[in-house]
């Protein structure tokens, strides 16, 4: 009966201690970094074609071509929209991770704060268990000590009796 419990107590100490709570911060902070580099890398791209784009216009303007002056207009135009558009992609980008971070970080949260919930339960559950059995094993064996002496005390009767 001791070996039961100390058993049931063991399992429900491993139980209650392999639980602990897992940050995924790191993984997250890891990919939204990731993402981040790749999205400068683009706009540093993007901003140096505007800088080259800049810099053909004003080699245009001074030779005095006005087709290729013309053209180099139109490449920094695009260069230039091209560079303001990604800017503003990366920082609605941004913000749609940090929302989707922020939300995955309560929901983790709340899941943790669950499972802390059901572990207690479960803890209190187990002690509650271990007491009445222990309960149950000194009932048991007082029943049983007793039923020995009535027995013992049954038997000597008779023997008086012959």
């Amino acid at each position: 009966m001791k070996k039961m419990i100390l058993s049931m107590a063991s399992i429900a100490l491993i139980f209650v201690a392999s639980c602990k709570k897992d940050s995924s911060e790191n993984a997250e902070t890891e990919q939204i970094s990731t993402v981040d580099e790749t999205m400068d890398n683009d706009e540093t791209a993007l901003e140096m074609a505007y800088n080259d784009a800049v810099i053909k216009l004003e080699e245009a303007k001074k030779s005095g071509d006005a087709v290729a002056q013309a053209a180099a207009q139109e490449v920094l135009d695009k260069a230039k929209s091209s560079w303001e558009m990604a800017k503003e992609k990366a920082s609605q980008f941004s913000v749609h991770v940090k929302e989707d971070a922020t939300t995955a970080t309560d929901k983790i949260d709340a899941a943790a704060d669950k499972a802390k919930a059901e572990i207690k339960e479960t803890a209190t559950e187990a002690k509650e268990s271990i007491n009445k059995t222990k309960e149950d094993a000194a009932n048991n064996a007082a029943k049983a000590k007793e039923d020995v002496r009535q027995g013992y005390n049954n038997t000597l009767d008779k023997m008086k009796a012959k």
